[in-house]
Order: structure tokens, then sequence, then C-alpha cells
């Protein structure tokens, strides 16, 4: 059910004839793949700096970690390739601070971290899966 929520595949999920059905869904699954990633690390953003707030610095840290995740929103939601573009070398930003805050004293710290390390990965490979069905082959002369 939470599969069908996500995806929207069929209950009773079939090999179809239709070549072009079996593409669209994959590229469909590939869209919510990084979809998925970059919401969560907005919610993990939100829980981590506003909850938990380790380092104590109040709304500015929380600020300057969101906003660049809110910006690209409507691109992300709508599955624009050029924001899937510049989106995946913004993401390597999130990915350095989830390194460098993985050797933090709190542990509780370090699994957010952790967390934030593993959605970064998730949605920069989610995103090159994604935007490698667009890519134009040229041919070899």
């Amino acid at each position: 059910m939470i599969i069908r929520l996500f995806f929207r595949l069929p209950f009773n999920f079939r090999q179809p004839e239709n070549r072009f059905w079996i593409m669209s869904q994959t590229r469909l699954i590939l869209l919510h793949i990084p979809r998925i990633a970059w919401l969560l690390l907005i919610i993990l953003t939100l829980v981590w700096d506003w909850i938990y707030a380790p380092l104590g610095t109040g709304y500015i840290l929380l600020l300057i970690k969101l906003v660049p995740l809110l910006l690209p929103i409507r691109g992300i939601l709508s599955g624009k390739i050029y924001t899937y573009q510049y989106c995946s070398m913004l993401i390597m930003a999130y990915f350095i601070e989830g390194v460098m805050r993985l050797w933090d004293i709190q542990a509780a710290s370090r699994w957010f971290a952790a967390m934030e390390i593993v959605l970064t990965l998730i949605f920069f490979s989610g995103c090159l899966c994604y935007l490698k069905q667009f890519k134009i082959k040229k041919d070899k002369i």
C-alpha cells in the first residue's frame, strides 16, 4: 500500500506488453527516489536544528541550512531537469556538513549527521540515475 501511494503502481503489477509504459514507470520511480530524499532532508534539518539544536546558535543556522533546501522545492516536485542538475551540486554542501558533524561529541548529533550523509548520497545517486535518461547520446565519428 505504501509503495502504491508513493510510486502509483497498480496492485496487480504484471509485465505489460507496452514498452513505453515500462519506461514511464521507471522514470516515475527514478523521479520519486531523489524527491523523497530531498523532502526527508528538509524534515531532518527541521528536527535537527530547530528541535534538537546541538550548537545553540538559535535560528540562524536553521535559516542558513533550510533556505537553500526550500528554494528549489518547486522544481524538485515538478521534476525539472535543470533543477535536478544544480541541486545535485548543492547537495554536496550538506554532505560535507554531515561529514564534519559526524565527529561531534554528542551521540545524537552523530546519528543526525549519519542520516544526513545517507540522505544526501541517496539524493545524489538517484538524481544521477534520473538525469541519465535525458542525456543526449552522440554518434561516434
